[in-house]
């Protein structure tokens, strides 16, 4: 497991609606994140993460206390990245999180390194192979 983390989640964020979706999640353990859930994007934990720029804690229960989803799922330790389109544009969050104390891991922050890479150039390629399928304008 590249995060040693007990969820692993991709969620895309529509801001204008404010609101976070869970698009995938691998979980492992105990903790259950679920696909398909959607959640306020002001009281989220990974928009907290974006805004102070702490995208890793092992204390969350100290630093984001009043975070309701983080404490309803019994977050303690939680890893975040903001998801950019090749364009510029915020597409969302790729996050792990554990009930668990686990310590950062160099090896967690290259796997979500290579991740965002892939994903923004899979989503380039689909792009790119999806305009060119559209007829040629005249």
């Amino acid at each position: 497991m590249v995060t040693d983390m007990e969820s692993t989640y991709l969620t895309k964020v529509d801001v204008e609606a404010r609101l976070q979706h869970i698009m995938f999640a691998r979980n492992s353990q105990k903790m259950h994140i679920p696909e398909n859930f959607t959640v306020s994007w002001d009281y989220s934990l990974c928009k907290r993460a974006i805004d102070e720029n702490c995208f890793f804690s092992d204390e969350v229960p100290d630093r984001w206390g009043d975070c309701i989803a983080a404490r309803n799922l019994g977050i303690t330790t939680f890893l975040s990245t903001p998801i950019h389109l090749p364009d510029g544009s915020f597409y969302g969050t790729l996050c792990a999180a554990s009930s668990e104390k686990r310590q950062w891991s160099e090896r967690a922050g290259t796997g979500f390194t290579v991740i965002r890479w892939t994903d923004c150039t899979i989503y380039s390629k689909r792009h790119w192979l999806n305009s060119c399928a559209k007829p040629m304008p005249r």
